[in-house]
């Protein structure tokens, strides 16, 4: 009578007791099972005996449902966990269905091995049950990697994988979070590649290199919602409690609280003329991210595209003809839309707008200084009433001169509620827990251009806008657009994508990527 077959354990009991072991043998002898049951295991799971790490592949979807929701992370070997960190995380799978999912990352610590710490390769046993190993397709559009190889202290780990599959994005296992979009053809779908942060605890060697890890290691998570071929990507970020927010809920180790208000909210470009009507009703919409989140602030970058008189037309005699025969040549006209937009829009009794300086704000400013109006005559009367204004207020206090922005003399006057409208210069900081949010990216340091990359390198925390490509980078981070995608300028390849920026009330930062007219899964 042939014996009963032995139960083949946990995956992550499997590879734990390989790299515990060092050989199959071995590890066959610490699980108390002959060396051929062992070897028939590791071979369904694709685990190489030397490397002991499965090779790259696509894995077959954990799950198959239609609507599924995983919370990636990732743990580095031979480090500790941030245990109320998991337990949050595990408060958030029951809470919410969600499937959790743990990268390992291999990581020769020097420093320990050479001080005789490191021995065998392993991960905590808490994970056993949750490390992923293999890449698998979440859906026709976005996979999440399980076998990328890039190495922990990694300053830029999305660096040079554009040339993936440029039809998906990515979410990636990496101890930073770290987030952007790489360029596609304008209208199709955005492609964001998105880092993860650990599970584990920061422990790096003794070097250049582990002193940079330590300062961008982050204890957090990439939320994943699919609905069918459609996805929603959310970074998480543990606070020193191990607790974390996401959308409207807290998730600690003692369980869920709900109805949290962002501290604020950070508007991807608005550029009003061409605002998308879906990113219009996921924002202030029912259901939306304003009526569900309730941001104690908004920002807005460029809520003026100025395409009426914008100094880029100068001279397009094609352009002008059509903005003349149909009517889009009107400054007054456009002021007088953006007006009624803060009245439809930017009216919650419990908020505070905060409108950015911006170029395209700018815009109306150096069109007042530049203009010629005796080629203009459509535009003679709000030219000359805004010149007015602004010449009226300018003050001198010694040699220090201050000329008032043309846009918040016109909007103050005729929006509904000034008094929780702010039009803020260039020269404020405007900071919420640490982060400045009055910061649009076009200016960069000492007079060069800007970027999220320019911010991210200054290691100050700030929030922008200007790229239209959503991202963050060390402490900076960047909302996308509210606009169409096609504006004319931006022809060919593109990595915009419509998208804000949030900040939770731990101070956390993430990216509310927009997908239609839905904003979450």
């Amino acid at each position: 009578m042939s014996s009963p077959k032995t139960a083949k354990p946990p995956t992550g009991e499997i590879i734990e007791a390989l790299e515990r072991a060092g050989s199959v043998r071995k590890a066959a002898k610490l699980l108390g099972v002959a060396k051929s049951t062992f070897f028939d295991w590791i071979s369904e799971l694709n685990i190489k005996k030397k490397t002991r790490l499965s090779s790259p592949g696509v894995q077959t979807p954990i799950v198959n449902n239609e609507k599924s929701i995983f919370i990636v992370t990732c743990a580095i070997n031979n480090t500790a966990i941030n245990e109320p960190f998991l337990a949050s995380l595990r408060q958030y799978c029951q809470h919410r269905g969600a499937k959790l999912l743990v990268i390992p990352i291999r990581y020769k610590n020097v420093s320990a091995y050479l001080a005789k710490q490191d021995g065998a390769t392993w991960w905590a046993r808490e994970l056993r049950d949750d490390i992923h190993l293999d890449s698998f397709e979440v859906n026709g559009l976005l996979t999440i990697m399980g076998n990328s190889f890039i190495q922990a202290t990694a300053a830029s780990p999305l660096a040079g994988l554009d040339i993936l599959d440029p039809q998906r994005s990515f979410v990636i296992g990496h101890p930073t979070i770290e987030t952007k979009t790489a360029a596609r053809p304008v209208g199709d779908n955005p492609r964001i590649f998105m880092t993860t942060g650990a599970v584990t605890e920061s422990r790096y060697s003794e070097s250049v290199a582990g002193m940079k890890a330590t300062a961008r290691h982050a204890c957090g998570a990439v939320v994943v919602e699919r609905d069918g071929e459609d996805f929603w990507l959310r970074n998480i970020e543990a606070d020193p409690h191990g607790g974390f927010y996401d959308l409207d809920s807290y998730y600690s180790p003692d369980g869920t609280t709900g109805q949290h208000r962002l501290k604020a909210l950070s508007c991807g470009d608005t550029h009003l003329d061409f605002i998308d009507p879906g990113v219009k009703a996921a924002t202030w919409g029912a259901g939306s991210i304003t009526e569900v989140l309730n941001p104690e602030h908004e920002f807005h970058h460029d809520v003026l595209d100025f395409f009426s008189a914008n100094h880029h037309h100068r001279g397009d005699v094609h352009l002008n003809f059509a903005k003349h025969h149909w009517g889009l040549n009107s400054v007054d006209d456009e002021l007088t839309r953006l007006v009624d937009f803060f009245s439809d829009c930017l009216n919650r009794p419990d908020t505070i707008y905060h409108i950015v300086p911006s170029n395209h704000n700018d815009a109306l400013q150096r069109w007042l200084k530049e203009a010629d109006i005796r080629q203009d005559p459509e535009n003679a009367l709000i030219y000359h009433e805004l010149n007015l204004q602004v010449l009226q207020g300018i003050t001198c206090r010694g040699m220090e001169i201050s000329i008032p922005h043309p846009l918040k003399l016109y909007m103050e006057s005729r929006i509904r509620n000034p008094e929780s409208v702010i039009f803020h210069d260039r020269s404020e900081k405007v900071e919420i827990l640490g982060v400045d949010f009055n910061q649009h990216f076009d200016k960069g340091v000492n007079g060069s251009r800007g970027s999220l990359a320019g911010m991210a390198k200054t290691g100050r925390a700030a929030s922008g806008g200007h790229g239209h490509g959503p991202g963050k980078k060390n402490r900076a981070i960047q909302a996308g657009t509210s606009s169409q995608y096609n504006l004319g300028y931006n022809m060919g390849y593109s990595t915009w994508a419509k998208a804000h920026v949030g900040m939770y009330p731990s101070g956390a930062t993430t990216i509310f990527f927009i997908s239609g007219n839905r904003w979450r899964g």
